[in-house]
């Protein structure tokens, strides 16, 4: 059997780092999945209030069936008459029904990631624990 290649790693400078100890380093290792450093303590829940981890996705496509969303909340600022501001803010739509290459359908699913993120940094502050953020869904 061969061994794996040997693999060589080096992170670059980092603004927080300071010459008794090398903060950012080894934090960017640390969120790669690469330092392996770290003793028990680190992670221990006793001392940091713990964390709090969102599992799967934060919103599914096949789970959105028969949700609606205002468009107005979607849209990053609105601007205009109010006739079209009172329009945009009281039409409802459905995301899974736009088409791909609308840019409604990217921002409306959004919309529900955000309040998913906003529910959960509510939760984790309620409870004393770290948010550990989930990975987020682009819909272009």
């Amino acid at each position: 059997a061969r061994a794996p290649p040997p693999v060589a790693l080096h992170t670059t400078y980092q603004f927080s780092d300071t010459p008794a100890y090398t903060w950012g380093k080894r934090q960017r290792l640390r969120e790669a999945g690469l330092w392996r450093g770290d003793g028990d303590e680190y992670f221990d829940a006793a001392r940091s209030g713990g964390f709090l981890r969102l599992v799967g996705p934060l919103v599914e496509p096949g789970s959105l069936e028969g949700v609606k969303v205002r468009e107005g909340v979607a849209a990053v600022r609105i601007e205009g008459t109010n006739g079209y501001t009172d329009r945009l803010m009281n039409n409802v739509v459905d995301p899974t029904a736009l088409p791909e290459d609308n840019p409604m359908r990217h921002l409306t699913f959004d919309v529900l990631q955000r309040a998913a993120l906003r529910d959960a940094l509510a939760l984790a502050r309620a409870l004393g624990r770290t948010l550990v953020l989930p990975r987020w869904t682009c819909w272009c």
